[in-house]
C-alpha cells in the first residue's frame, strides 16, 4: 500500500533512510517492483551491509548525509526519499536531497509537532505521510507478494537477523537494545 502512496514507479531515483526491516522491505520490494535506483542511508555498517545484500545501489552513513560534500554531490537529486525510521530530523535532511517537485515520505508516526526547515526544500516538493495500512490498499499488495513468496523471491527469512529459544529472552531484549536486530524469532 505504501508504495502507491507513495508514487513509487520504476523510473524513480529513492534514497531510504533506515535499514531496519521497513527500510529493508522497501529496498527489497523496491528492487522486486523494478524501481531505477535505490540508495540507502543507516547508522549501522551491518545494517548497511544487509541493505546491499537486500538491493541498495548505494550506502551511506547518516551522518554523512548531512556534509558540504555529499550534499553537493547529492543535492535536489533524489524523486523521492523515504524516511523509514520516524524522526523529525531525517525529514529535514530529506528536504535537501529530494528534487523540484519530488516526494518526500514518512512511513510511520512521528512524534510530536514537527517543524519543517524549508529554506533546506525545494521551492516545490511533496510531503507524503503514511502512518497506517489501508485495508484496500494491503490487501491489493498481497498479490504481488504472494507471487514472490511462491517465485522464491521474497523470502521471510531474509529478514530474520537473530533466533532465540524463550529462556534466552533477556538476551533477545539485549539485542534489540543495541540495534542489532532486524527480526527475531522465539521458539518455545
Amino acid at each position: 500500500g505504501a508504495f502507491k502512496d507513495f508514487n513509487l514507479t520504476q523510473e524513480k531515483k529513492v534514497l531510504v533512510f533506515g535499514a531496519g526491516p521497513v527500510g529493508l522491505s522497501f529496498i527489497k520490494l523496491g528492487r522486486l517492483f523494478g524501481l531505477k535506483q535505490i540508495d540507502a542511508v543507516d547508522v549501522s555498517i551491518d545494517k548497511l551491509r544487509l541493505a546491499k545484500e537486500m538491493g541498495a545501489d548505494h550506502c551511506f552513513e547518516s551522518n554523512s548525509v548531512t556534509s558540504e560534500e555529499f550534499l553537493k554531490e547529492h543535492r535536489a537529486s533524489y524523486d523521492t526519499v523515504i524516511d523509514a525510521v520516524g524522526l523529525e530530523s531525517i525529514v529535514n535532511s530529506a528536504l535537501a536531497l529530494v528534487k523540484m517537485g519530488g516526494d518526500v515520505c514518512v512511513y510511520g508516526v512521528i512524534t510530536g509537532t514537527p517543524t519543517l526547515y524549508l529554506e533546506k526544500a525545494p521551492y516545490n516538493f511533496n510531503l507524503r505521510v503514511h502512518r497506517w495500512p489501508t485495508r484496500s490498499e494491503e490487501k491489493a499488495a498481497m498479490k504481488p507478494l504472494t507471487e514472490w513468496i511462491e517465485a522464491g523471491t521474497l523470502c521471510a527469512s531474509d529478514f530474520i537477523s537473530h533466533r532465540y529459544k524463550i529462556d534466552q529472552i533477556e538476551d533477545a531484549f539485549a539485542a534489540i537494545k543495541r540495534g542489532e536486530v532486524i527480526k527475531t524469532v522465539m521458539t518455545f
